[in-house]
């Protein structure tokens, strides 16, 4: 390393400069802002990977594993590194952080009711191989209005999910009284399906990380507290620059690896980094970021046990209960957890009251909202309370002084996936992965074995690639993203 740290490294030449003296290589960005061309920095070469995976949360992760643990007997076996800017990938400001998600079979989208379908198994054989609970199983129930239990019934069923429909009396009884519907204006009913429950991210994580650091160490290189600063294409390999955010004594402040593939699952740095590197700025314009406020409710002694023991549920009101004001009976959109991440208390959130947060332009006003914009909205979580907690709860839980919490996640315009090959870069070389919209956590295992097959088809036709993922959905080309296909033309 000290050797390496020795030899400087100029500051890399501009695209014009390269095409002027008929170099090959293609400079796609360089983030240095400042400095002049006769500064100097610092290098260590590292040792150069198959595939690069830029982004280190729950996707990443699980894309590593896949091309990791699948490469017994392949006929294609190959290298490794992830490039995570955080020193912990589950940090409290990561879309891998806390310890509770909601996984659930029953979606208002069919594909992502079959995809939740298809990861339950993936979701059993990760813990299997880590020896965790990943997937705590509560049941899920979906809290609907009579007259839409029909067509909520054959969503669930149409993606393989078996469920039953209950009345409210039946829900009370099944969950001693911890859930009562009787006091909202409409009639509701719910749909119960037995293989819902909890996934906690804090667990994943660690899981993943502590396979691919103990049982792949030979295959896999995590590089933790490494940020992407430049990119190179060359044609037929990439060469990444890494800014490290705390160098050892032995390493340079900055390091270098190349790769053959390269894999973006940076979650809401995506949009910028495909801006930033391949022009497409157009990715970037069509997601926002939301904030979401929710809270945690201490449960009153008595209730205790029975709360302990409800399902998962979301309260999806009919548009008439939705519109009125609270006072006169409005119903807020949300869901709920029984005792789970934190003891004594149940945990219960937002669906669509949000605030909307148009995307940065650069990392650093993305790292500012990340840090400094994510206070709970008081009065979303008192409308939650008012119309929700303290009628449909039965008033047996009470909110705790500091229970008020907020998230930020990323979304598209059209409220879909992106999973495609990134435009404007040799088919197969490149793939991006933005898989959130605030519930993309459940699919976790499944996204990364699709990203796995679309790295070992090097660009061969997706139908097939990710088995029952229906990547045609989350074509980075289609026209809510503004065409990728008119980037790549551009480029």
């Amino acid at each position: 390393a000290m050797a390496n740290a020795s030899q400087p490294l100029q500051k890399k030449k501009n695209l014009q400069t390269c095409r002027r003296h008929g170099n090959a290589r293609r400079l796609l960005k360089c983030r240095s802002s400042s400095s002049s061309s006769s500064s100097r920095f610092t290098v260590d070469d590292l040792p150069p990977r198959d595939v690069i995976i830029v982004g280190g949360g729950a996707h990443g992760a699980a894309t590593a594993h896949e091309l990791s643990s699948q490469q017994r007997g392949a006929s294609r076996k190959v290298s490794l590194a992830v490039v995570e800017s955080s020193l912990t990938p589950a940090h409290s400001r990561s879309s891998s952080g806390g310890e509770s998600r909601i996984f659930r079979l029953t979606d208002t989208k069919s594909h992502y009711a079959s995809m939740a379908f298809e990861a339950l198994p993936l979701w059993r054989e990760l813990e299997r191989q880590s020896g965790a609970e990943l997937l705590r199983t509560t049941g899920c129930l979906d809290i609907v209005d009579e007259q839409s239990l029909e067509d909520a019934l054959r969503t669930s069923e149409s993606a393989g999910a078996t469920v039953e429909t209950l009345t409210g009396d039946e829900i009370a009884k099944r969950t001693q009284g911890a859930i009562n519907l009787k006091s909202l204006e409409t009639r509701y009913g719910g749909i119960y399906e037995r293989s819902g429950g909890i996934n906690n991210p804090k667990t994943v994580m660690n899981s993943y990380y502590r396979l691919l650091r103990e049982k792949y160490k030979q295959r896999v290189k995590v590089l933790s507290g490494h940020s992407l600063i430049e990119l190179e294409d060359y044609g037929s390999s990439f060469s990444l620059l890494l800014k490290r955010h705390n160098p050892g004594m032995l390493e340079a402040p900055f390091a270098r690896i190349s790769c053959e593939q390269l894999v973006f699952t940076a979650a809401a740095a995506n949009p910028l980094l495909m801006s930033r590197f391949f022009g497409w700025r157009s990715l970037r314009e069509s997601c926002v970021i939301q904030k979401m406020s929710y809270g945690f409710w201490r449960v009153q002694d008595l209730s205790r046990k029975a709360m302990e023991q409800i399902p998962v549920w979301r309260l999806l009101p009919s548009q008439e209960d939705q519109s009125r004001s609270i006072k006169d009976g409005g119903v807020v959109r949300c869901y709920g957890f029984p005792i789970h991440e934190h003891d004594g208390f149940s945990k219960v959130a937002p669906h669509d009251l949000h605030t909307s947060i148009p995307y940065p332009a650069e990392d650093s006003d993305l790292l500012f909202l990340a840090q400094g914009e994510r206070k709970p909205d008081d009065d979303i979580l008192r409308d939650v309370h008012e119309s929700v907690v303290s009628r449909m709860l039965g008033g047996k839980l009470e909110f705790a002084a500091d229970g008020a919490h907020s998230c930020l996640y990323t979304v598209t315009d059209d409220r879909e996936f992106v999973l495609d090959y990134v435009p404007g870069v040799e088919r197969g070389r490149a793939v991006v992965s933005i898989c959130c919209q605030g519930s993309g956590f459940k699919h976790t295992p499944l996204i990364g074995s699709a990203i796995r097959d679309m790295v070992m088809m090097h660009g061969g036709d997706l139908v097939g690639a990710g088995g029952v993922v229906n990547l045609n959905l989350f074509r980075a080309d289609r026209e809510s993203l503004g065409g990728g296909d008119k980037v790549a033309a551009k480029l």
